[in-house]
């Protein structure tokens, strides 16, 4: 949800649909739409597997020289509830006291798993961090980055997760792709 990063930049969008999600390529505006930003940047994903068009971004933010990305996904939003700058502030204060640490997690809000959850979502390093062959499972080199349990908390980021946008076609295409490919 585009609208909730207006004023931070870049926001980088891989857009597109995977090679292994069933069903026709919707014809829609959301390219339009993301260009009406002035803070996005979009790169093409068609026709690539989940992990390829994901570590487009990762690619994309390291050669800009980004040393961190906050990871939305298309039906989330981002809140700093006490100002951006408190957050960097809090994100500051853990690179500092964990220095081996690969990326943190943030407080996720979301009905499907039942309300506050603390998902890793900032990753540092992009350059050397890739996904591999399952969903959301990140490698700094070979060493995995972020478990679902991570330890580290950023304070002052709220990532909230609304599936209102989504259609009941889509979702049951993302089902029956997760039973087709249980790890993606």
């Amino acid at each position: 949800m585009l609208f909730s990063t207006n004023g931070f930049f870049p926001v980088i969008i891989s857009y597109g649909k995977w090679k292994d999600f069933i069903g026709e390529d919707r014809v829609d505006e959301t390219p339009d739409v993301i260009d009406s930003y002035s803070n996005t940047i979009q790169l093409s994903n068609s026709g690539l597997l989940e992990p390829q068009a994901r570590n487009q971004y990762m690619i994309t933010a390291a050669k800009m020289g980004y040393d961190c990305i906050i990871i939305l996904d298309t039906d989330e939003t981002i809140e700093f509830p006490l100002g951006i700058e408190f957050f960097k502030r809090q994100l500051e204060r853990l690179i500092i006291k964990h220095p081996t640490a690969m990326g943190f997690s943030v407080t996720f809000d979301s009905k499907r798993t039942g309300g506050v959850s603390f998902s890793p979502r900032i990753i540092l390093n992009p350059a050397f961090t890739r996904y591999r062959d399952r969903h959301n499972q990140m490698y700094y080199l070979d060493n995995e980055v972020l478990g679902w349990n991570s330890c580290h908390l950023v304070g002052g980021i709220i990532i909230t997760e609304n599936k209102d946008f989504r259609d009941d076609n889509r979702e049951l295409r993302m089902r029956e792709r997760n039973l087709r490919n249980p790890i993606h």
